[in-house]
């Protein structure tokens, strides 16, 4: 089943609507909303229009209204691929790139001059489109406002545009009024699939935005709540140290000391650690809901209900009272609305007394955002294949070169003495490297370094032992070398797995054995002059500005002594050693 839910509206002005269009988007969280008479130009800036978890794809008229926009959620891959704002019909398209399938998704609007002027044109060119399109994709879906009334079936031009979609195989599902006023009620807002699509909820919604009503399609279950968010995680501000600690005296860490083999004394530490601590302070799940606005108050929330009962009400009835009934609850409401965000957003500028309270307030309001969350589309979301990707592109060597030991076995400095050796630490070394990891990110074997501190100085010796039991055998335990990998995404809007960084997240003792490695590994070098003078990179008070300035020294010496400097970057990397086993 097609994987995605699509809707179409004639917003009548994106700008003068976008908080209710916006309120809409955030509450059904449709995958794809394709927006008519958007009537922007380009003094309208994009980032003006922003909706999180949202990209806005437009192609405006540029002239007085018209002008037609999609919404797509920024979790799908997908490509514009472009459309027109000609006078007979402006429309504007994209590719949908799915699990099992491509969609092609079209945003229509015919603008309502006469329909004999125009129609056969209008016709022409949404065929010519729609052949193109059904022929190169496997799934088809577009909708908008064609200013067609499809519920009058005996009319000719619905007829010719029926028998159009049925000749491309496509049909259209909207089956009640989507402009509806006193004196007309009528399907001008079309919602078209392809044939063998079957959708699981379609209709229309919202007659309080513009007098015409949102058309929507759903191929797959919504979430059961779109805007709530789940957070697992240990509490520890409720924590209860004298129980932790009654419990730390009687858990056998001791008997880790006399356990020979490396892998299985990390893999005893974090076991007795972690069944600690889903004890004392066990993970709890909850759950985070959107809140509604907070000028939209439980009196107009009253408001609405009425209108929306009301508006059902004349739909059945036509009748007059009923709808001056809905039209004056309808402008009560939309004036309520406007006042009390006026008012609760004068009170928010008048009373924080700080800007850096006032920039919370707009933050918490996604009035404005610091941080521009890129989220990977669900194309690319599959830990199989960017797991595979990363490994591919790692550069590390599966099996050893045997060349390469080859070449550090016969290529060694001659009658050097002082072979390294790592020494042993004691407890206050590795408390105070383990001070000095600020990260709280859990590495693979669920150990924080939160758990780790909190049992301080009791399991001190028991760290001390692990940490000295590598160095003595040169082991670095099995379990340490694996990271927890987080893709991250390079740009706003990743389409390739290229697109994407890995983030790796060690195993805390893991950055603390490193941390003394390195140290003693450093000291060691930089006794036995080892390391070249010029060398700039991983080397503490040397960058890349060091290294630059070197070269510019050099330059500006040999141009005082009469002498040429040629740069040759030919074959830069091919003299050095990239991969090692």
């Amino acid at each position: 089943m097609l994987n995605i839910s699509v809707a179409f509206f004639n917003v009548r002005s994106l700008t003068c609507n976008f908080v209710k269009f916006k309120d809409i988007l955030n509450a059904e969280r449709y995958d794809v909303v394709g927006v008519v008479e958007t009537r922007l130009d380009a003094r309208m800036l994009s980032v003006n229009l922003n909706i999180s978890g949202y990209d806005l794809v437009r192609m405006d008229r540029n002239s007085r209204g018209g002008g037609v926009a999609a919404y797509v959620s920024n979790k799908l891959k997908y490509i514009n691929l472009g459309g027109s704002c000609a006078d007979d019909l402006e429309q504007l398209w994209i590719k949908v790139y799915l699990s099992k399938c491509t969609c092609i998704i079209g945003t229509l609007y015919r603008p309502p001059r006469t329909l004999k002027e125009n129609y056969s044109n209008f016709l022409n060119f949404f065929e010519d489109n729609v052949s193109n399109f059904v022929i190169s994709c496997n799934k088809f879906i577009c909708g908008g406002d064609i200013n067609i009334d499809l519920l009058n079936t005996e009319n000719k031009y619905t007829i010719q545009f029926l028998d159009a979609l049925d000749s491309f195989g496509l049909k259209q599902i909207i089956n009640s009024a989507t402009r509806v006023d006193r004196q007309s009620a009528t399907l001008l807002d079309a919602l078209i699939i392809s044939s063998d699509l079957e959708p699981i909820d379609f209709g229309v919604k919202y007659p309080d935005v513009t007098d015409h009503l949102l058309v929507f399609c759903r191929f797959k279950q919504p979430k059961s709540d779109a805007n709530s968010l789940k957070f697992t995680f240990r509490n520890f501000k409720r924590l209860d140290k004298d129980w932790l600690m009654e419990l730390l005296l009687v858990t056998p860490f001791d008997l880790i000391l006399y356990i020979e083999n490396i892998d299985e004394k990390v893999a005893a530490f974090s076991g007795l650690l972690i069944d600690l601590f889903d004890t004392v302070c066990p993970y709890k799940t909850i759950t985070f809901k959107k809140k509604k606005p907070p000028w939209i108050t439980d009196t107009i929330i009253l408001m609405i209900t009425l209108r929306d009962k009301s508006f059902k009400k004349y739909k059945n009835s036509k009748n007059l009272q009923d709808w001056n009934y809905y039209k004056t609850l309808r402008n009560q409401i939309n004036i309520a609305i406007r006042n009390e965000k006026r008012a609760y957003l004068q009170e928010t500028i008048n009373n924080n007394r700080s800007q850096k309270e006032l920039w919370q307030k707009f933050r918490d309001l996604e009035i404005y955002s610091r941080n521009k969350k890129t989220i990977i589309p669900e194309s690319l979301n599959n830990a199989q294949l960017i797991n595979d990707y990363f490994l591919q592109h790692s550069g590390i060597e599966t099996s050893s070169n045997l060349e390469l030991i080859h070449f550090y076995k016969n290529h060694t400095v001659k009658n050097f003495n002082a072979l390294f050796e790592f020494s042993l630490v004691d407890e206050d070394i590795i408390y105070k490297y383990l001070l000095d990891i600020k990260s709280e990110a859990i590495g693979i074997d669920d150990v924080s370094i939160k758990m780790i501190l909190l049992c301080c100085p009791y399991i001190l010796p028991i760290i001390t032992n692990i940490i000295n039991s590598c160095l003595l055998s040169n082991t670095f335990p099995d379990e340490w070398k694996i990271s927890k990998v987080l893709p991250m995404p390079k740009k706003s809007h990743p389409l390739e797995l290229s697109d994407l960084r890995p983030i790796s997240i060690l195993p805390t003792l893991s950055k603390c054995l490193e941390k003394i490695m390195n140290a003693q590994i450093k000291v060691y070098l930089d006794r036995n002059v080892l390391l070249p003078k010029r060398q700039s990179g991983f080397r503490q008070g040397y960058s890349c500005t060091t290294s630059l300035l070197d070269v510019v020294d050099d330059v500006l010496r040999m141009t005082d002594i009469g002498k040429t400097t040629v740069f040759s970057f030919t074959g830069l990397y091919k003299g050095i050693r990239h991969h090692f086993s």
